[in-house]
């Protein structure tokens, strides 16, 4: 627009022509002097990441400070630049008309935030001069796996959006996104047990509480509830659970044939997925649980530790191609169940006591 009045004002010689001309040109340049003065002195800081599940909204806190004196800066863009291998991983190999409609509609904005949801972001409306503000910003990271990024950039289009100006600062930055956690099917929940795969409580020197009974002679004295004894008028002996038959490993058959076909691999996403959501129904009720791959292993245990283990190592877990049969990594400690996708699997070392599950792409499950 400005281009077309200089060349009617030149073509012309209409002074109310050069005056509007005059006025466009001031207005560009007051929008990237103010625009240059809003990043001026203002940094980024990240704030603690906490886990995040893919396909969930996930949120990141950021810490913006305005270092200048007097001035206040407005409408700061905080975004994550990401390195090629994590768009690659991200949004898949795109082609040259792909990633131009990509850039496209990432230069749009909606209400001053940026369009894409996989690159983690957050806007300031206005951070005044000498003070901080901390802004939450949300992502979605699309499936499993590690994120890398190379920085943060600050940008902004105060006042008039002619220009977009940014500021790039070296601070990198991993995501790791969790297996998506899927609602357990009820034959897999704790205390079913098709093939005999989960052990009935039994007594043994564990923590939790089996029953009652009836001292015997020559048993340890320090067994006897008193208590109860006393109640009931005989010597009572207070049995635990074993500890084994609370124990589970899990296991996930991550080795396909090699060349695999997209419902291969779609198989064996929705096995991690159930291997997680199972890992996380079983500690939450008390179990012990680990984990074996073909790959890599967590001896079993307890607690949120555990748990955070798991997870990680299922977000990290590879697609290992194979034709020959695979052994697993790690041992079977308590009642043991795998899962395998329900195509292209590679053959695995059965014994008698895995409970195996087929996998299909819409994560239903079979026995196999």
């Amino acid at each position: 627009m400005t281009l077309m009045v200089g060349f009617g004002a030149i073509n012309t010689g209409n002074n109310l022509l050069y005056l509007m001309l005059g006025m466009m040109l001031g207005l560009i340049i007051v929008s990237g002097i103010m625009s240059e003065s809003m990043l001026r002195y203002v940094r980024a800081k990240r704030l603690p990441v906490q886990p995040m599940f893919a396909g969930q909204d996930s949120p990141l806190e950021y810490r913006i400070s305005n270092q200048k004196r007097l001035v206040p800066s407005f409408s700061i863009e905080v975004s994550e630049i990401e390195t090629k291998e994590t768009r690659e991983f991200r949004l898949g190999k795109l082609t040259k008309a792909q990633e131009k409609a990509k850039k496209k509609a990432e230069a749009k904005q909606s209400d001053g935030a940026i369009v894409d949801p996989g690159i983690p972001c957050c806007l300031a409306a206005k951070v005044a001069a000498q003070t901080q503000a901390v802004r939450k910003g949300r992502v979605r990271l699309p499936k499993r796996g590690l994120y890398r990024y190379e920085g943060i950039q600050l940008a902004t289009r105060f006042p008039f959006g002619f220009f977009k100006k940014s500021r790039r600062f070296d601070q990198a930055l991993e995501l790791l996104a969790f297996p998506r956690i899927v609602p357990l099917p009820p034959s897999l929940e704790p205390g079913v047990s098709p093939l005999g795969a989960f052990e009935h409580p039994r007594k043994g020197r564990g923590l939790e509480y089996l029953g009652m009974r009836d001292y015997q002679a020559g048993e340890d004295w320090r067994s006897i509830h008193w208590k109860v004894s006393a109640r009931r008028g005989t010597p009572t002996v207070r049995e635990n659970q074993s500890e084994r038959a609370r124990t589970v490993t899990i296991g996930v058959l991550n080795a396909l044939t090699t060349g695999p076909s997209k419902e291969a691999r779609e198989c064996l996403e929705r096995a991690i997925e159930l291997a997680a959501a199972m890992a996380q129904e079983y500690l939450s009720q008390d179990y012990v649980v680990g984990l074996n791959t073909t790959t890599a292993s967590v001896r079993p245990g307890s607690g949120a530790a555990q748990l955070n283990q798991i997870l990680r190592a299922l977000a990290l877990l590879p697609t290992v191609e194979s034709d020959t049969g695979r052994h697993f990594a790690g041992t079977w400690i308590g009642s043991a169940v795998v899962f395998q996708p329900a195509q292209g699997s590679a053959s695995i070392t059965r014994q008698p006591s895995l409970a195996v599950y087929s996998v299909d792409p819409k994560g239903g499950v079979t026995v196999a």
